[in-house]
């Protein structure tokens, strides 16, 4: 995969969100105040798609880039989809 996909509410009616709908479905999960920026649910999907790719393209110079990989307790890791 080269974008990012989140698969909402899979035990009842899955739902497959990509890029900027996915973006909105993390920060509404996240705490305050990265939680206001559900604000942007409104947003209509082009608009959130654009974002997501703007910040995708400038995520090292966001960021920074890290020489290893942080790992995750077995807990996050049971969240996440095997291939």
């Amino acid at each position: 995969m080269d974008t990012f996909h989140v698969i909402a509410a899979h035990r009842s009616s899955p739902a497959l969100l990509g890029r900027g709908r996915a973006m909105v479905f993390v920060l509404e999960r996240l705490p305050r105040p990265w939680r206001w920026l559900r604000i942007l649910s409104w947003l209509p999907e082009r608009v959130l798609d654009a974002a997501y790719g703007l910040v995708a393209r400038n995520r090292y110079r966001l960021r920074g880039r890290r020489q290893v990989c942080e790992l995750s307790t077995p807990e996050v890791q049971s969240r996440f989809l095997d291939r």
